[in-house]
């Protein structure tokens, strides 16, 4: 339940975040939101596991900067690349990618 939160509260900060700081620029939040990724996904193994609240916050966190990226790269930019008549068609294009590529990963690590 909780990381289910904090993807869908990241998706709508981060478009928030856009047009409110950035002008509509989207790269720098995806930068800021990934950086904080990095640290959250690095700190994570090294939490006490009895902690559960700890341990809780800090999916939720690592689902905030998940998705908001996503909802960035994969949604957002599908609109300005493939304009009105063909934003369904691009944003459908650029996820068959990412769940051909997330299906195909695991061959190279023996998976």
């Amino acid at each position: 339940m909780y990381s289910s939160t904090g993807w869908i509260v990241g998706a709508v900060a981060a478009g928030w975040a856009t047009d409110r700081f950035f002008g509509g620029r989207r790269a720098p939040v995806i930068a800021l939101l990934m950086g904080f990724l990095g640290i959250f996904s690095v700190i994570f193994p090294f939490l006490d596991t009895r902690n559960s609240t700890l341990m809780i916050l800090v999916v939720a966190l690592i689902g905030f900067c998940t998705y908001g990226p996503h909802i960035l790269m994969v949604g957002h930019a599908a609109q300005d690349f493939g304009r009105k008549s063909g934003a369904a068609g691009a944003a459908g294009f650029i996820d068959a990618f990412g769940y051909i590529g997330a299906s195909l990963a695991g061959w190279g690590q023996g998976c």
